[in-house]
């Protein structure tokens, strides 16, 4: 038969007596570590003064810290976010002893693993995308203008996850359905060249008035001009000359007047004109600055359209 050491020797051990075939076993209680040379007597562990308890455990003397965790003794939150900056797919969030990944707009975070953003739901073990994503984890963006080439009325630009549609000039998007491209009035009465067409409405450009910006300005007969002798008015502008026996103070000034000077001398051209003394037209339809849908024709600083035979 077994003799039970811990029965029948009750104080074998210091605190706990675990009894086994043929022998014995003393185990103490936490925070205590059995004296290796007897092993019997338990000796208080000083890490169990000193360990934080919940965030860390003594083992042998040391303190181990949990997950989350670090130190001498457990005391230290881990910045997972900032040591483990993959942790998560998209965005980090640190907490006390642990961090959670949050996603971005338009993203779910994956239920599998709780780290990974996907652009869709799980459901039944597969990934159900929303609108305008594609793909086994619906990491694609759908081509919407080349998988659906009716989509827009007349220009279709793809987006991330999405689609917009643009009209050509002389139109307006619809803003009922944003597909559909109506007819601008405006475009069909505003004279090109001398006014552009906004929301509707048609804006006049410097030197141009009147609801179609048809009308010249006579800066000349308004008094708006910067001439000191002799103003002599130009579609959509002026220019300035000498009486007999004067001479232009600037070189140019007699042609120009396509410019007013700044407080510091220098010439500010009018939209139209370059130069150090606004002298240079600038050839609007040769650098591509117009809204023409056919044939440009550039006159004096601005330009007009024309269209082609037919």
């Amino acid at each position: 038969m077994d003799v039970d050491e811990c029965r029948e020797q009750p104080n074998t051990c210091d605190q706990r007596c675990i009894n086994s075939f043929g022998s014995f076993k003393c185990e103490c209680d936490p925070g205590f570590n059995l004296d290796r040379r007897d092993n019997r007597t338990c000796i208080r562990d000083k890490c169990f003064d000193t360990c934080v308890p919940g965030q860390g455990e003594c083992q042998n003397g040391r303190c181990v810290c949990r997950s989350g965790f670090k130190g001498p003794n457990c005391e230290l939150d881990v910045d997972e976010c900032r040591e483990q900056p993959n942790s998560c797919d998209q965005r980090c969030i640190n907490s006390f002893g642990s961090f959670r990944c949050e996603c971005d707009p338009g993203f779910n975070l994956n239920p599998r693993d709780n780290r990974t953003c996907i652009r869709g739901e799980c459901q039944n073990g597969r990934c159900v995308c929303r609108s305008g994503f594609k793909g086994p984890n619906c990491e694609l963006d759908v081509d919407e203008c080349r998988e659906q080439p009716n989509s827009c009325d007349q220009r279709c630009i793809n987006t991330f996850g999405s689609f917009k549609c643009e009209c050509d000039p002389g139109f307006n998007l619809d803003r009922h359905d944003n597909l559909t491209c109506i007819r601008d009035k405006c475009f069909d009465t505003c004279v090109r060249g001398q006014g552009e067409c906004h929301h509707g409405n048609c804006q006049c450009l410097p030197g141009f008035t009147g609801i179609n910006c048809e009308l010249d300005i006579d800066e000349c007969r308004l008094g708006t001009h910067k001439c000191e002798q002799i103003c002599v008015n130009t579609r959509g502008s002026y220019r300035c000359e000498c009486k007999p026996g004067y001479e232009p103070a600037v070189p140019g000034a007699e042609r120009s007047g396509q410019g007013d000077c700044n407080d510091s001398g220098e010439c500010q051209c009018r939209p139209g004109y370059e130069g150090r003394y606004c002298e240079s037209e600038i050839d609007l339809c040769r650098s591509g600055r117009h809204t023409c849908e056919h044939i440009c024709v550039s006159s004096e600083g601005t330009f007009f359209c024309r269209c082609h035979e037919g």
